[in-house]
């Protein structure tokens, strides 16, 4: 509906000021006006679907003025409210007592909180953590009113009925900022995407130059019987990167040191016989 007057006037603000100016001359619905068009329309009725749209267009307008400011312009604010008013009417069911404007506003705010909530932030974050920052923010700023400083993070809990650590994750995420790759150095050379291209690279080889030798070595322990493969992953740090003595192998599998040492000298024949086999097989292919 909002497109429709942008093709009108090529304009946004012609645009908002028709809209608001179109939807100010719809008159309000009386009660037995909303009660029969409402059952219309559950009726498949698309004409009065869309009086009960025109009707309430204003509701829409007047909750996202609360949100303005909050990273997504009016216009498409008022496009989210409007799906929020739509999925109202589909679900609103007269017989009940009260009136479609009551209904329609939870769903035109969360409509509206959603849209706000994915599309301002660089990096989105999931719908409830979203809301629990909202929450935490909130009472944040009401708390240093009452206290005349900066509350605890139990004091933000026991306000918002939740738990420190959910608080704490909140803060973290309410104090995270995106920084832009294209953004210019202070030194005036260059970008910041300049710098970190040549790290980033570097690490991502030598990643994945680890994963190919952890790869490898499972491959060649796999030849090896249970206990020696044990021995050998203890032996040489191959789980934790924390190689261990003869003897603390020994206390952890509960063997004598003289066994233990037999079991990795028979690992380490095994997995060069296995290796020289390999190369001979690629010789051979080659």
């Amino acid at each position: 509906m909002v497109d429709q007057v942008y093709g009108v006037q090529g304009g946004i603000e012609d645009a908002a000021t028709v809209w608001l100016r179109t939807i100010g001359r719809t008159p309000l619905l009386t009660v037995e006006q909303e009660i029969a068009l409402s059952r219309c329309a559950a009726a498949g009725c698309h004409q009065c679907r869309e009086a009960l749209i025109q009707a309430n267009l204003r509701l829409v307008v007047s909750v996202c003025r609360k949100f303005i400011g909050r990273g997504l312009p009016l216009n498409d604010l008022i496009q989210e409210g409007n799906i929020g008013l739509m999925k109202a009417i589909e679900r609103f069911d007269p017989s009940r007592g009260y009136r479609l404007s009551t209904y329609a506003l939870w769903w035109i705010k969360q409509s509206i909180s959603r849209a706000v909530q994915a599309n301002s932030r660089c990096i989105r974050v999931p719908y409830h953590v979203a809301t629990e920052c909202n929450k935490v923010s909130q009472a944040r700023t009401r708390l240093s009113a009452i206290f005349g400083r900066e509350p605890t993070d139990g004091e933000i809990a026991r306000e918002i009925h939740s738990d420190v650590a959910s608080v704490a994750e909140a803060k973290r995420v309410l104090l995270e900022a995106t920084v832009s790759l294209d953004q210019p150095l202070a030194s005036g050379g260059g970008t910041l995407a300049d710098v970190l291209s040549t790290d980033a690279e570097s690490d991502s080889e030598l990643m994945i130059t680890r994963m190919e030798h952890t790869a490898r070595i499972a491959a060649l322990l796999a030849h090896l019987d249970p206990k020696g493969r044990q021995v050998i992953e203890l032996r040489y740090g191959l789980l934790d990167g924390q190689p261990l003595t003869l003897n603390e192998v020994s206390e952890r599998m509960h063997l004598t040191r003289e066994r233990v040492r037999q079991i990795e000298a028979t690992g380490l024949r095994r997995l060069r016989a296995t290796v020289m086999v390999r190369q001979q097989r690629d010789e051979y292919r080659g």
